[in-house]
Order: structure tokens, then C-alpha cells, then sequence
């Protein structure tokens, strides 16, 4: 591990020394990923209020964003270090391969896939490549595992990369949960704007809400960025809801894998 993961490894564990580490890096992935999900649960927001006055947490968040400058997967160390010990085979892809497998497959589509994510490191390596080429792809991203689903997220959503992560196996295309991860302009930067969902959710109701929060930021000068931010006026995007998840990826046009696989 580097030193800026090595510390906030000790950050996280210092979080709560009564607590072993695996409960506290659950609640750092919560705290940070109610920075993005516009519909959180009340348990996700009382943590929030709870964690974001604790100077510990502020340092440890302040680390994890250093140590990801420029695409970088610092969950996947601190993960197979403290908490997998390559039990279950989790072991991820090392950072210099993910990079080397982005550059050999050059990713030049609309869509960049890896459905067995981890902490998703392959994607961030991909969404680098195809960044440098002038290329905003959507990525589609899922494990079987939900601390994995929820590092790999954190890690796009820190990228502000647009796409979904689903929790479910990939063989038997059972699907658990989704995140839908929006892309929207506001205040001069694009931010990741995530949307949970799964099978008990009213889909109506959740895309009614989506609506109503993108008025909203319309109204502050924000709009959902499904191509580039333009001088031009733009209206309020209401064509594209959220849908139930699509089982089979390989339908959707020119999707880039980027995992070797024995399926």
C-alpha cells in the first residue's frame, strides 16, 4: 500500500477505536456516499449528521481524496489488506495492470463494462483512457458483493462518471439493488448524482422525486448533463427515467469489457 493508504487505514480504524475495522469502514463508505445519493434512507442520513462534525472523519476524507487524485483505487489495498485477506479470492486487479489492460484495449465506446467490478479499479483506468481521447462513456459496473458495489461507487462518483452499479450475479442475472449515477453541471463542476433502487421500489414515485429535484437545480442554474454544458439554454430533461435494470448488457451499442473473464 502507499503511505497517504496506509493512513487512512489507520484513520478508519481510529474512527472508532471500540468498533472493529470492517464496521468502521462500512460507515466511511455511508458517510461519503451521502455526499452523492439524492435519496437517502433516514439511517444514511442521521450517520451523515452524526460523522460530519468528527474531525477524524473530515481528516479521513480529506486523505481518500488525495490518495484517488488522478484515477487512483485507494479502497482496493486498504480492502484486501484489513478486511478480505484474500479470502473468497478477493484479490483485485493491481493498479499497474488495470492501467496497462485500459491502454492494450483502448476504450473507444459509448459504454465501458466490468460486471464482477470489486472496487473498480478496471473502470477507473478505462474512464481515464477514454477521458484523454475526448470520450465521457457510461459505465456499467456490478458485483455480487455489497461493500464492493459500494467502493466502486464512491470511486465514481469522486470521478463524477455517469452510469449504474448493480449488486447482483452476473451468471444468473439476479439483480438486488442499483445505484443510477446522473451526471449534472452545477456551480461550474460536474458532481455524480446517484439514485438507489430495487425490485420493492415504486419506480413511478423515484422518478417523480428525480424530476422534482432537477427543477429544482435547473432553477439554480444546473441541468442534467447528458451530452456537454453549452452557452445556450437548456430545458429540463424528462425523457430519460429511470428504468428497471437490463439483464443483458450485451445488447447495449458499442460497450467496451474491460475484464478478462473464464464466462
Amino acid at each position: 500500500m502507499t503511505d497517504k493508504e496506509t493512513r487512512l487505514g489507520r484513520l478508519i480504524k481510529d474512527l472508532d477505536p471500540s468498533r472493529n475495522f470492517i464496521d468502521n469502514f462500512d460507515d466511511f463508505l455511508d458517510f461519503g456516499l451521502s455526499l452523492f445519493i439524492a435519496n437517502q434512507t433516514e439511517e444514511m442520513q442521521k450517520a451523515f449528521f452524526e460523522h460530519v462534525k468528527d474531525h477524524t472523519f473530515q481528516e479521513a476524507m480529506a486523505v481518500f481524496g488525495e490518495a484517488s487524485a488522478n484515477y487512483h483505487d485507494c479502497f482496493g489495498d486498504v480492502f484486501m489488506e484489513r478486511i478480505s485477506h484474500g479470502e473468497h479470492d478477493q484479490f483485485f486487479t493491481p493498479q499497474h495492470i488495470a492501467e496497462l489492460m485500459a491502454e492494450v484495449v483502448q476504450p473507444e465506446g459509448e459504454g465501458i463494462c466490468d460486471m464482477a467490478c470489486g472496487s473498480g479499479r478496471l473502470l477507473l483506468a478505462g474512464l481515464r483512457h477514454s477521458r484523454q481521447n475526448g470520450i465521457e462513456p457510461w459505465i456499467y459496473a456490478g458485483d455480487v458483493d455489497y461493500r464492493c458495489c459500494k467502493m466502486a461507487l464512491l470511486n465514481l462518483c469522486l470521478n463524477s462518471a455517469r452510469g449504474e452499479v448493480r449488486q447482483g450475479n452476473t451468471l444468473t442475472a439476479d439483480v438486488l439493488g442499483v445505484w443510477h449515477i446522473d451526471r449534472l453541471w452545477l456551480n461550474g463542476a460536474y458532481i455524480s448524482w446517484v439514485w438507489y433502487y430495487d425490485k420493492d421500489t415504486d419506480m413511478e414515485a423515484l422518478n417523480a422525486e428525480r424530476q422534482r429535484q432537477l427543477e429544482e437545480i435547473y432553477c439554480f442554474g444546473g441541468f442534467l448533463d447528458l451530452e456537454r454544458p453549452t452557452d445556450a439554454p437548456r430545458e429540463v430533461q424528462t425523457e430519460q427515467p429511470i428504468t428497471e435494470p437490463v439483464h443483458e448488457v450485451a445488447e447495449i451499442k458499442n460497450v467496451q469489457p474491460l475484464q478478462l473473464s473464464l464466462f
